[in-house]
């Protein structure tokens, strides 16, 4: 799994609206997401552990989009 921080300015909320038109090739994928009630710091080594930091899940919609339009990156990108 893949993770990172989620501000506030990158929420939507019920009956908020995107505008896909300021994307270059925006897609959704659906997610799990777990809030933690505690920093991990080390791996996580039981099933114990792991709910133990886990506060709560939901389920999520990730709006992905390139940082890039079509044919401006490089492979150093």
């Amino acid at each position: 799994p893949t993770f990172g921080t989620v501000t506030d300015q990158m929420l939507l909320q019920e009956g908020d609206t995107l505008s896909v038109s300021r994307g270059h090739a925006p897609r959704v994928e659906a997610e799990i997401v777990c809030i933690l009630n505690k920093d991990v710091t080390e791996p996580l080594r039981s099933l114990e552990d792991t709910m133990a930091a886990v506060a709560s899940v939901h389920a999520g919609i990730e709006i992905v989009d390139s940082r890039f339009s079509a044919g401006s990156s490089t492979v150093a990108d």
